[in-house]
């Protein structure tokens, strides 16, 4: 039997659970992965992104330069991450392994490089 999931609306941690991605950390975005922008705030010690979307503006944009509208003393200065072909993606998970029994053992470098 297949089942095809058509659409949702849901929030990021419905998410996570419909695609079995770990939403929670600093690489909880599944687009930005590695090259995320997150940062842990100072007092309540929670990852945010915040400003992560100034950098998808255009580079003459006058919202890149605005040191104290966002975060203080910070100008985004890195262009929009680049789109990922299918031939790129398939390159980063042709090697996972394949759960068909059971539990799989521990990823290598799970909790050390993805949070």
């Amino acid at each position: 039997m297949r089942a095809n999931l058509m659409w949702t609306i849901s929030d990021f941690p419905a998410y996570g659970i419909l695609s079995d991605w770990m939403t929670v950390g600093k690489l909880a975005c599944p687009y930005f992965m590695e090259n995320s922008k997150a940062f842990t705030l100072k007092y309540g010690q929670k990852n945010s992104w915040f400003d992560c979307h100034c950098q998808f503006l255009p580079m003459d944009h006058e919202f890149r330069r605005m040191k104290n509208a966002f975060r203080k003393n910070k100008i985004e200065n890195d262009p929009p991450p680049s789109l990922l072909s299918r031939h790129h993606i398939w390159e980063r998970v042709c090697n996972l392994p394949k759960v068909t029994y059971g539990l799989p053992s521990r990823l290598l470098g799970y909790g050390v490089e993805h949070n």
